[in-house]
C-alpha cells in the first residue's frame, strides 16, 4: 500500500513531533543543568580567588625550587627589596639565574592568600 504524498508529510510531521515530545525535556534539562552548574562554578571561583591588591616589589632571585616541562615554567625563591623570602611563579621564555634581578607581583586575594609572580627579568 502507498501513501499519498499528503499523508505522508503528515505522517512524517507526527513521528518529528512524537520525537520532539519525548527529546526535548531530556536537551532542555541537560543545557539548564551544565548553565546552572557553570553559573555556581563562575560564582564560586569569582568570589574565592578575587584579586583586591597588587603590589611589585624588586627582588633578587636566591634559587629555582621547581623547573616545569621545557623550563618554561617554575617556581623561583626571591628575596624582596622589604627583606622578605618568597617563591614566586615565573612563566619567563628563559627561566632567570641565580642573583638575577627580577620584578614580582604580590596579589592578595579575598581569600587572604597572598601569591606572587615573576613580571620580568632585568637587565644588569
Amino acid at each position: 500500500m502507498r501513501l499519498s504524498s499528503k499523508n505522508a508529510r503528515r505522517l512524517t510531521v507526527l513521528v518529528w513531533c512524537e520525537r520532539l515530545r519525548r527529546w526535548l525535556p531530556v536537551g532542555a534539562s541537560f543545557v539548564l543543568l551544565a548553565g546552572l552548574l557553570g553559573a555556581l562554578f563562575a560564582y564560586r571561583l569569582g568570589h574565592l580567588y578575587r584579586t583586591l591588591e597588587v603590589r611589585d616589589h624588586n627582588g633578587v632571585v636566591t634559587g629555582l625550587e621547581t623547573a616545569g616541562i621545557g623550563r618554561r615554567a617554575s617556581v623561583l625563591r626571591v628575596h624582596l627589596d622589604d627583606g622578605r623570602d618568597v617563591d614566586a611563579f615565573g612563566a619567563l621564555r628563559v627561566v632567570p639565574p641565580h642573583g638575577a634581578q627580577v620584578i614580582v607581583a604580590e596579589e592578595r586575594h579575598a581569600s587572604g592568600h597572598l601569591t606572587y609572580k615573576v613580571l620580568r627579568a632585568l637587565d644588569r
